[in-house]
Parts: C-alpha cells; sequence; structure tokens
C-alpha cells in the first residue's frame, strides 16, 4: 500500500497562501484569514501544517464548541496568560477584548492566533472577530478563523459578521474543496478499494476517505457513520424525520416526494439544510456525500424503516403513468401521457404497463413498470417474493421479443375502433372518444340485458357499473370478424 502518512494532497496553494498572509503579518500589516470548508474538508489539517512551517511564531489556540448552550467567549479560555484569570474573575467584555489586543500588540515575534468551528460561536466570540478584525492593520499578527460554510443560513450571526468582515483591509479568505477523484485515487492506491467507487462514497471528503481506507472496506466505517448521526441528533424530531425518509430514497431527492412522504413544514426543510448534511438543489435535495446517506438509512430500525417505504412507494405511485392504454393512442390523441417520457424527466416517476392488453396475456395477470432503479429497489423490497412464476415470465419475454405480434394487433384495434365506435352509435349506442383497445358504451337501463344476451352468444362485455359508470358497457375491440359477430348479436338481442 501507498504510503500517504503526511501527505497534504492538494493543498499546495492554500498553503502557500496562508504562507504568504503571514509574511505580511510578520512586517507589521495584520491578517484576519477566514478558512472555510465542509465538515472534514481539512481545515483543522491546513492549519496545523502551517505552525509546523512556522515554528518561530508565537502561536495561540482557542476552539468554539459545539455545546447546545456555548460558553460565551469560550475560545478565551484556551489562549492563556492573563486572559485566562481575567475569564475566570468573569470581567467585562470591554476589559476582555483590550487584555486580548494588548496580548497581540507584544513586540519581537509574530503572533498567530487560531480560532477553529466559529460555526459554533457565540454572539461574543463573533463580536470579537469583528472588533480584531478592525484592529489588525498595523499589528504583526495572523488571526486565522476556521468555520464550516456548508449550510449557513442568510440569518446567521456569523454570516452578518462575514459580510461586515469582507469589507476590512485585513481580512482574506481561503476556501477549501474536496479532493478530486485523483487525489482519492493516490490516496487508495494498494489499499484494495476501488478507487471510483471510494470516491463515489465519500464525495473527496479527507475525514470519510481516510476513516473508509483505514477500516479497509467500502462500507461505512464505525467513525464515520459515529460523525453522521452525532451531527443528526442535533436536529428536530421533524427534520429528521425528513432526514431518514431522505436517506432511505436515494442520494438525491424531490422536495414535493419528501413532502408527501413526510408532510414536514418548510422549517424542518430549513433545519435540515443549515445542518449541512443535505444541500438544496432547485426543487431536489441531495446529500452532500453518500456515506452520511449510508449512516442514516443504516440506523433507521426495521420496524420505521418497512413504515417509510411504504409511504415513499405510495408517493412514487402517485407520480407514476398507466401506460397499458398508451400502445392504442394514435394521430391528435392530445391527451396521451408517455409514462416513459416522465420517467425521463421525472427521477422519482413509475410507468406501470401490463401485458394482459396489447401482448393479449391477460390469463397471466402480469406487467411491469418503467423507472429508475432507485424505484425500482423500493418496489423490489415490498414485493412478495415468487410473485411471478417462470411460465408467466418465459411468455412476457417472448411478447416483447415478438414485435411483429404487437404491430399487427395495435394497426387492428386502430383500424377497427373508429369502425364500431360508429356502428354502435348508429344502434344508439353513442361511446366518447377512446385511446385505448376498448369503447366505453352508453346503453342505459339496457345494459343488464344486453350484457346478459351478448354472453349467451359467447361474447363478454364487462358492465360499467363495476368501473364506477352505470348504465355503460365496456366492450374490448376485436378483428374484424370479432366485432361483426358482436354487432350481429347485439341487432339479435334489441330485435328480441
Amino acid at each position: 500500500m501507498t504510503d500517504t502518512s503526511g501527505m497534504l494532497l492538494e493543498r499546495e496553494s492554500p498553503l502557500a497562501t496562508l504562507a504568504e498572509y503571514a509574511r505580511d503579518a510578520r512586517q507589521g500589516d495584520g491578517r484576519l484569514v477566514l478558512v472555510a470548508g465542509e465538515a472534514g474538508v481539512g481545515k483543522s489539517t491546513l492549519v496545523e501544517q502551517l505552525a509546523q512551517d512556522l515554528p518561530d511564531a508565537r502561536w495561540s489556540w482557542g476552539i468554539c464548541d459545539g455545546l447546545f448552550t456555548p460558553r460565551p467567549l469560550g475560545p478565551l479560555f484556551d489562549l492563556g496568560g492573563k486572559l485566562l484569570e481575567l475569564c475566570r474573575a468573569r470581567a467585562g467584555r470591554e476589559e476582555l477584548f483590550g487584555a486580548l489586543q494588548g496580548q497581540l500588540s507584544e513586540p519581537g515575534t509574530l503572533d498567530v492566533v487560531v480560532i477553529e468551528d466559529v460555526h459554533w460561536a457565540d454572539e461574543a466570540t463573533v463580536d470579537l472577530l469583528r472588533f480584531l478584525g478592525r484592529r489588525l492593520r498595523n499589528a504583526a499578527v495572523l488571526l486565522i478563523a476556521t468555520y464550516r460554510d456548508e449550510g449557513l443560513t442568510a440569518a446567521d450571526p456569523l454570516r452578518l459578521a462575514l459580510g461586515d468582515l469582507a469589507r476590512q483591509r485585513s481580512t482574506r479568505r481561503i476556501g477549501l474543496a474536496p479532493l478530486s477523484a485523483e487525489a482519492v485515487r493516490v490516496l487508495a492506491d494498494g489499499s484494495g478499494l476501488e478507487a471510483a467507487a471510494l470516491y463515489r462514497l465519500t464525495g473527496g471528503n479527507p475525514f470519510y476517505v481516510t476513516e473508509v481506507i483505514q477500516a479497509g472496506t467500502g462500507e461505512v466505517p464505525a467513525s464515520a457513520r459515529d460523525a453522521v448521526l452525532a451531527h443528526a441528533t442535533r436536529l428536530s424530531s421533524e427534520s429528521r424525520d425528513l432526514l431518514d425518509a431522505a436517506a432511505l430514497t436515494g442520494t438525491r431527492v424531490e422536495l414535493r416526494l419528501m413532502e408527501s412522504v413526510t408532510s414536514c413544514p418548510p422549517s424542518a426543510v430549513d433545519e435540515l439544510l443549515a445542518s449541512g448534511l443535505l444541500a438544496g438543489d432547485g426543487g431536489w435535495l441531495r446529500f452532500r456525500h453518500e456515506i452520511a446517506r449510508l449512516a442514516v438509512q443504516q440506523s433507521v430500525a426495521a420496524h420505521r424503516s418497512g413504515v417509510i417505504h411504504a409511504r415513499i412507494l405510495a408517493a412514487l405511485r402517485s407520480l407514476g403513468c398507466d401506460d397499458d392504454h398508451l400502445d392504442w393512442a394514435v394521430g391528435d390523441d392530445l391527451d396521451t401521457v408517455d409514462g416513459v417520457d416522465l420517467v425521463r424527466r421525472h427521477p422519482t416517476a413509475i410507468a406501470f404497463r401490463t401485458f394482459s392488453k396489447i401482448a393479449g396475456l391477460a390469463g397471466l395477470r402480469m406487467g411491469y413498470v418503467i423507472a429508475r432503479p432507485v424505484c425500482i429497489d423500493l418496489r423490489n423490497r415490498l414485493r412478495a417474493p415468487y410473485n411471478v412464476n417462470r411460465l408467466a415470465q418465459v411468455a412476457a419475454l417472448a411478447a416483447l421479443e415478438d414485435t411483429e405480434h404487437l404491430e399487427r394487433t395495435r394497426a387492428v384495434v386502430l383500424a377497427e375502433r373508429p369502425r364500431l365506435r360508429a356502428a354502435l352509435a348508429e344502434r344508439g349506442a353513442p361511446s366518447p372518444p377512446s385511446q385505448a383497445n376498448f369503447l366505453l358504451v352508453k346503453v342505459g337501463d339496457r345494459a343488464t340485458p344486453l350484457r346478459a344476451a351478448l354472453a349467451r352468444a359467447g361474447i363478454l362485455v364487462r358492465d360499467g357499473a363495476a368501473v364506477g359508470f352505470p348504465g355503460h358497457l365496456r366492450i374490448a375491440i376485436g378483428t374484424r370478424e370479432q366485432n361483426d359477430r358482436l354487432l350481429a348479436a347485439w341487432d339479435r338481442a334489441l330485435a328480441a
């Protein structure tokens, strides 16, 4: 396995930029550097590397903790010295800010102050950044603040502070992106893991990549799972329900579908986006990393996942299209909807088709669906085992391959449909235009006796009352000979 210890892949440019800002600060042109990136992208690792490169600087480190109730000015407790004494003595904000400024103004060396995880900072710490950002211009100080930028809302106090600091001459920004597929390939070399699959799983996030490689498996390692679920634990119950449903659906899910599955309020969506686990993509939500989706998916208890899967399937079917009669639509049938086209345009749509109509295999009670793989997977989880016997499968495959029969049957129906409709209308049995292989004929109170008379002649038609149309008969369109036999039997029944 390739030795990648100590490797800082694709971080040469941001590290060189940080070193340049350090040189500026050493010459008395202070800098506030905002280092942003998603969780696990390597912000701390970058700064730690700079510390190794600048051993002669005076380093101070403060951390903002992700507590439910953050400690006011928590990072100042970590900086030590006189500041720690003042913090313990509960000194006022002005005194603390002034003491820090004085501590950083001591001549003789470059001061580097690092405040990590500012996205968890309390408002007082955010104000501290504003205070120092305006006073670094003539100081030999490099102030580095790291924070997660995924899911940062417009109303977040940190976002407002970032806007203010952007106008200061001393402020600089560095954004860290996930690793490229090539960098992941270098890290995975010799690990036995397929690099492309590793990249798809982790999205190039260095933390996830490292943990999966160390675990030596393409599955979700316990460390990554715990990190994801710790993040999810902070969510409200409504947002967590939405997160679970999204994880059980797929990497990218339609918001409309999720609203149907969970009835989630907009506030739950906002909270989930702010968490950084998911990102907005127009009318869709997507997991930033497949490994995070899998961690959430695997955490859903079996008794809950079954219920959620059933809701997802019901919602997916509501977007589906029954294409059973599409084979018979021609010309200006403007209301015709092509389910395959819907599937192409809407990844969560399902088109349902049957072999009962054009293939003439109604006795097998068999059909099929056309959908994206994630939808097929959901249906397979819920269907009963052995629901289609081997003989039916052989017949269905043969029907799909026999395109000559399908085209011949379609041509017969398209030719006979208008002729039969006109002939029945002449006999006082009108029907609306049809795009299917049947007519819904209006016969009023003659429905029952006509149906019985046709049955005695060996011709089966369906009572429209069974499908919500009393006083109607549903008549399948056959060959010309079959239709002529129906008309003859119809005439005999009327004459009786």
